[in-house]
């Protein structure tokens, strides 16, 4: 009995990040409107292979590229055309030829869109675009707090269902490796971020 009420709980977990996800989603889409579809086909297309040619961990998980091509739309193209591309990562044909569970789908799913919305919605707000130099030091803060804002948010909600101790979440895979200290993951995180940046 105890064993069912935990399996709810994370169940419920779970479906509370989609469809929390799916709501951000829907909200960049509709307060930011600028989409702009070269952008969506152009990312879309890259950030659909990089998620589907990921690395596995040893244990569990795989590593991508992928918050380093939804940074560039974002920084590029604007929130909508970011998010947009974010959501076609979603779609992990390896996983499904794998029968990967569903609820692995749907946390992975949400616990990105939510990161991404967050992170986006902060670069709107404090991203100059009016300036053409790229480096401009107020432009390159925001963009290192912004990849951050989706690290710390990313990790959080790993966490937070890496810590039910019940057999489900077994076959609950997230995109980082937990076991791994923080400083290894930042660091990885931003050589990654930086080498997906200068590749487009």
């Amino acid at each position: 009995m105890k064993e069912e009420t935990s399996k709810f709980w994370l169940l419920f977990y779970v479906f509370l990040v989609f469809i929390t996800g799916i709501v951000l989603l829907v909200f960049v889409l509709l307060k930011y409107r600028n989409i702009s579809l070269l952008g969506v086909i152009l990312f879309g297309i890259l950030i659909f292979a990089s998620d589907n040619l990921s690395a596995p961990l040893p244990k569990t998980g795989s590593v991508s590229v992928n918050f380093g091509i939804s940074l560039a739309s974002l920084i590029i193209f604007g929130p909508a055309t970011g998010i947009l591309v974010t959501f076609i990562s979603i779609f992990n044909i390896r996983e499904i030829i794998k029968r990967v569970p569903y609820y692995k789908h749907l946390f992975n799913a949400g616990q990105y869109l939510i990161s991404f919305a967050a992170a986006s919605i902060f670069f709107e707000l404090f991203y100059d675009r009016t300036q053409q130099n790229f480096f401009y030091p107020r432009n390159i803060w925001v963009i290192f707090l912004v990849t951050y804002i989706f690290f710390i948010l990313n990790t959080t909600m790993g966490r937070l269902l890496s810590m039910q101790r019940v057999i489900a979440v077994e076959s609950i895979t997230v995109r980082l490796n937990f076991k791994t200290p923080i400083y290894d993951i930042s660091s990885n995180f931003f050589a990654v971020g930086s080498f997906t940046g200068s590749a487009v």
